[in-house]
């Protein structure tokens, strides 16, 4: 009988491409059960770092120059640097651009970059109100009002304003929880407008 070899090309084990690992941070402030990406507030600090996979391995970058980038402009950089902080947009709704830039990566005169885009979300304060269609029949109620996406670090630096119909009550006790009493209202179905106001106490302009 007649035996057949098959021969295999010989070639040199294949080599992937180094996979940036980048994440961010934002330093701003979200309800406590907000299980979602915290994204930064108007000016608030935002911290980035990366790491290098590379065959499923990760990179000691310990000695190589590292270049971060915001927006084009020259952030911060050095041996190492895979770390950084920098102030987001002055503008709800504004987006910027990160670069990190791994020059002469291994001494191969290879450059490696990676560009993310951050947005800038604008102060939002929100009202919870736990009746189905917002309709209820009970003489008290009470609502909630969350701050979301403030330049601030805890509760405290936020003033809440609230107004029923136009009135503003005086008689709270925790400026997120506010409780109606309807005793003495109209028989029949009748309507609340609430709204709510919440301000930054360390810039006046931060306002929802």
């Amino acid at each position: 009988g007649l035996i057949f070899l098959a021969g295999f090309p010989v070639g040199r084990a294949q080599v992937t491409e180094p996979e940036f690992l980048l994440t961010w941070r934002a330093e701003s402030y979200v309800p406590p059960y907000f299980t979602g990406k915290v994204l930064p507030a108007v000016s608030s600090p935002v911290t980035a770092s990366f790491e290098l996979i590379e065959n499923g391995q990760l990179v000691e970058l310990s000695q190589d120059a590292i270049y971060w980038y915001l927006n084009g402009k020259f952030l911060n950089g050095g041996p190492g640097r895979q770390t950084v902080t920098f102030q987001s947009a002055k503008v709800g709704g504004a987006v910027q651009n990160l670069r990190v830039q791994v020059n002469n990566y291994k001494d191969q005169a290879r450059t490696l970059i990676k560009t993310v885009e951050i947005p800038t979300a604008a102060a939002e304060a929100v009202i919870e109100a736990l009746f189905p269609n917002n309709k209820f029949s009970a003489a008290n109620i009470r609502i909630y009002g969350w701050p979301y996406f403030f330049n601030v670090k805890e509760l405290a630096a936020l003033n809440f304003s609230w107004e029923v119909n136009g009135q503003q009550p005086t008689n709270l006790d925790s400026p997120g929880v506010f409780d109606i009493n309807v005793t003495g209202a109209p028989i029949g179905a009748s309507q609340l407008n609430i709204n709510l106001r919440i301000q930054n106490l360390n810039n006046r302009s931060e306002i929802a």
